[in-house]
């Protein structure tokens, strides 16, 4: 009897302790493939109403996140050029322009290309990238192409998407 017990305990510990409750999410949305034409239009995020994926982060993963997109700088004085990754974070939209501009609200600033790089891992985005563009990012010249990435391939029978949106949850 003891032994059935400590059995049910442990078969419940192994199925229940897996299951990971999110304790919140971060979205973005972005062009899959290279595009170059992209009205900023802040509106596209909410439009965008299918999750194309959703990824885990650590929660340091999110602490560099929310940092980096939240910590006070001081004003770019650019706007941020298209392609866009429209993010939202805790309710607050932040656009990230391919000149490593971020647009959040109507004030901007810049971050490192290291950032850049790195967000774009987070999210997945070189994902969503053909192999034959990638040589020509330059963050993909200095940093390499993230191990963590695989191709997501578009069904040629369906129309290509304008816009995916990828999930994190932490």
């Amino acid at each position: 009897m003891k032994k059935g017990v400590l059995i049910i305990m442990f078969m419940l510990l192994t199925f229940c302790g897996c299951h990971r409750t999110p304790k919140g999410q971060v979205g973005a949305v972005f062009s899959p493939g290279y595009t170059d034409g992209c009205l900023l239009n802040t509106r596209i995020y909410d439009s965008v109403k299918e999750v194309s994926s959703t990824y885990w982060v650590s929660s340091s993963d999110y602490a560099f996140l929310n940092n980096c997109l939240t910590k006070t700088r001081k004003d770019a004085k650019q706007k941020v050029i298209s392609p866009f990754i429209f993010i939202k974070l805790d309710g607050v939209l932040y656009v990230l322009g391919s000149n490593r501009v971020v647009l959040k609200g109507h004030e901007t600033f810049s971050i490192s290309q290291n950032d850049e790089y790195r967000i774009k891992c987070m999210f997945h985005y070189y994902d969503y990238q053909d192999d034959c563009f990638l040589p020509e990012m330059e963050e993909i010249r200095r940093f390499g192409v993230p191990s963590n990435r695989h191709f997501v391939v578009i069904d040629p029978k369906k129309p290509t998407k304008p816009f995916v949106k990828v999930v994190l949850e932490y």
